[in-house]
């Protein structure tokens, strides 16, 4: 069974809903960790309802995400914070934001309270692998660091934004510097690539460990910056744009180039029938 449910607009009813289901009893006593599905959830940040062809965007090409509504159950009408730190919240504990403590992205307004409890947690109690590759933006340091909140494996940036305050210095999209379990790695290639491989290794890795991926792009917040492949596709379809635009579709197109990629994998490997993929935008 594969349930993709793309475009949840900061609501968190869905994730409540799954570690639920997934992690608590009744329901969890009654079944072997192997035998439950897997969750993929996949967060692009900033990025606009709108901005994906099925949206109705009349530039942009995303034929993968597209494919995808089209065998979803499309969330069209949420309400919820409209700030990143307070949306995350929302979205990975199940509760209302400012009860956990979060209500702005800095002033350290923006750290989940240590006594609060993520879908990580549960589904990981559950016999779940539980991972998160690309934003974080709910506390960089012990208590808060993902790794202090269910993710068995963590692989962000700091801070809000790629080359934010916290993030390391002068990162950009291209060949950032990460933190991985608390240890500063480079990498090369696009962020948003790099994350989607790093998720496909830990998908293939869980073998018949039950997973929890949360892939959550830094792309598309700012800097704007160019996905080379993805703007010579679009420059070659005569795609009329001015130079942020065009920053802008690009990292949206190799957002989609991506999600193609890691859906193809799971066909590749047999698990597309027992993995949960939710696609939303923060």
């Amino acid at each position: 069974m594969l349930i993709s449910i793309p475009m949840i607009q900061r609501h968190s009813g869905a994730y409540k809903l799954l570690a639920a289901i997934f992690a608590c009893s009744p329901f969890g006593s009654f079944i072997q960790a192997e035998d439950r599905p897997n969750v993929l959830l996949i967060l692009t940040d900033n990025q606009s309802y709108f901005e994906l062809s099925c949206h109705g965007h009349e530039q942009l090409q995303t034929p993968h995400i597209d494919r995808l509504a089209s065998e979803s159950v499309d969330f069209v009408n949420f309400h919820a914070p409209p700030f990143c730190s307070p949306s995350r919240t929302a979205l990975i504990t199940g509760r209302y934001a400012l009860r956990a403590g979060v209500h702005n992205t800095v002033g350290g307004v923006s750290i989940l309270h240590k006594s609060e409890r993520t879908i990580a947690n549960y589904l990981g109690e559950a016999g779940y692998r539980t991972a998160i590759f690309g934003k974080w933006h709910l506390g960089a340091t012990h208590p808060h660091h993902p790794n202090n909140r269910g993710f068995q494996e963590a692989f962000v940036h700091g801070g809000g934004g790629i080359g934010q305050l916290e993030d390391y210095y002068g990162n950009k999209h291209a060949n950032a510097t990460w933190d991985h379990n608390g240890e500063m790695v480079p990498s090369e290639g696009y962020s948003t690539d790099v994350l989607f491989s790093r998720a496909a290794d830990f998908i293939k890795s869980s073998e018949r460990e039950p997973f929890f991926c949360f892939v959550s792009t830094p792309a598309t917040h700012t800097p704007y910056e160019t996905e080379p492949r993805a703007a010579e596709r679009i420059r070659k379809r005569g795609v009329e744009a001015s130079s942020a635009d065009l920053k802008l579709y690009s990292m949206i197109e190799n957002i989609d180039e991506n999600v193609g990629a890691l859906m193809g994998k799971l066909d590749e490997w047999g698990l597309s029938e027992n993995t949960i993929v939710i696609l939303a935008t923060d």
